[in-house]
């Protein structure tokens, strides 16, 4: 799945693992490579195939 992050721009979701507030994705960005947010925490938007980005 592809996500957008105000920051690092779109990136593909690449692990997810934990459960509730405690759930944790980690993302590849083509610039910022690979980071890690709390997905409670994280304001990412999911990016629909053929959607301009």
């Amino acid at each position: 799945m592809f996500v957008s992050h105000g920051e690092y721009g779109v990136g593909q979701i690449v692990e997810a693992s934990g459960n509730g507030a405690l759930r944790k994705v980690r993302i590849r960005f083509q610039t910022a490579g690979l980071r890690v947010f709390l997905a409670s925490k994280a304001k990412l938007t999911i990016v629909h195939p053929g959607e301009d980005f």
